[in-house]
């Protein structure tokens, strides 16, 4: 039985993606065993996989107005210092097959040098490399370029240059080049998108399998909340009006700001809407909820979507591709890192608007632009074929173990 250690960082975002490939990874037999922090313990051991704990709570995701790419370069490779320290006698000690490795997870690739086995990064952002970088909508490029000032520039790439110095001379290994640190490709790589969605795809190689997104039912029945939202699509009085689904995923969306520019928009009985605001804000902040909108901290998403006309979005790889999953037209709203990227992907395909004006309304005159259009559906259509086609987890598996079976045969 090949033994498998992974390598993940513990946000909603990476996790759940990696969830059905270490399903299906178990069920064709293979052993996992998976390292994060015990907040996702219940949800990585549903998959049959072996829980291992870093040890810490280690902070990944530090306040939005921390998170410049460069500053997040150096916390994170910092934090993995920290990692590799904790786990790499336990690890050796394990005889992997091989490393997975979600592909912000620096020490994974780290590791696997360490101790001399194959890399396997698991890619569930949009992939951004020096291969690629001229294939950026110029717009994105330029404002990730103008995403921190120059003191804070310099600051963090010596904090970083320290940091890759220290790991290079206590186990001698390498770390990314600036401009691939998020992507950190791996022996082989998975790409959690398709090639006509990517960005530049025709500049990577073989090793680079796009193999769509790992796309699963996520909700529990059991859920008060997600009985709840499901007995909206019951009343056939709300199926006459166009459904808006409004979200900023799960880290970055403490915008009460924006939330109640969403509530004075579509504060009418036009319009019906499931809205998002995580758990970081008091609903109270909001003030008085339309009847026509029902708001909650967290949503079945991927339930909502598939009767959603429109979905107002932070742009994350997991929102956008479950919106084109189910052809919904979107607008996008960036916060942070590659959502920027993929706000500029989408917009240019012409699956989305991106939102740039957070007033009221603003808000309504774009989402009437786009649901007065259908070209805009269409295209999301499109693009969720392409993701379909690609293959997902199956494709995923498959091309994991045909890896490494040419590793045993040379």
């Amino acid at each position: 039985m090949p033994k498998i250690i992974f390598f993940n960082i513990p946000a909603h975002g990476h996790v759940n993606p990696s969830i059905p490939l270490v399903k299906e990874l178990v069920r064709r037999g293979e052993r996992v065993i998976y390292y994060c922090t015990e907040t996702y313990r219940a949800k990585i051991e549903s998959t049959g996989a072996e829980f291992r704990s870093y040890g810490a709570e280690y902070d990944f995701a530090p306040g939005q107005d921390a998170v410049t790419p460069f500053r997040a370069m150096s916390l994170i490779l910092e934090a993995g210092e920290g990692v590799i320290a904790k786990v790499i006698d336990p690890v050796r000690a394990e005889k992997p097959d091989y490393i997975l490795y979600d592909s912000m997870c620096v020490w994974g690739k780290q590791i696997a040098h360490i101790i001399g086995v194959a890399a396997v990064c698991s890619c569930s952002i949009f992939l951004v490399h020096s291969k690629n970088l001229r294939d950026v909508p110029l717009d994105t490029r330029f404002q990730l370029q103008m995403t921190m000032g120059l003191p804070t520039l310099l600051a963090s790439l010596w904090r970083y240059s320290r940091i890759a110095l220290r790991l290079k001379r206590k186990y001698g290994v390498s770390s990314p080049f600036f401009a691939n640190f998020f992507a950190n490709p791996g022996d082989m790589t998975l790409v959690y998108t398709s090639r006509y969605f990517q960005a530049g795809a025709d500049k990577f190689d073989d090793s680079f399998k796009f193999v769509g997104p790992l796309i699963a039912p996520r909700n529990d029945p059991h859920d008060p909340q997600t009985s709840e939202v499901f007995a909206v699509f019951e009343t056939s009085e709300v199926l006459k009006k166009p459904l808006l689904y409004i979200s900023l995923g799960t880290l970055f969306n403490e915008r009460v700001d924006f939330f109640r520019a969403c509530i004075e928009a579509f504060n009418d009985d036009r319009y019906n809407v499931i809205m998002s605001i995580g758990n970081k804000i008091d609903p109270v902040a909001l003030g008085v909820i339309p009847s026509n909108f029902i708001v909650r901290p967290h949503v079945p998403q991927l339930e909502i979507l598939q009767h959603a006309d429109l979905f107002i979005t932070h742009g994350g790889m997991n929102s956008v591709s479950e919106g084109c999953w189910y052809g919904v037209p979107m607008i996008v709203l960036p916060q942070v890192g590659d959502q920027v990227v993929i706000a500029g992907r989408i917009a240019q395909l012409g699956a989305a608007e991106k939102l740039t004006d957070i007033t009221p309304r603003a808000i309504r005159a774009l989402a009437e632009k786009v649901l007065g259009d259908s070209n805009y559906k269409i295209q999301s259509e499109k693009i969720g074929q392409t993701l379909r086609e690609a293959g997902g987890v199956v494709k995923a598996v498959d091309e994991i173990r045909d890896f490494v079976k040419g590793i045993y045969l040379t």
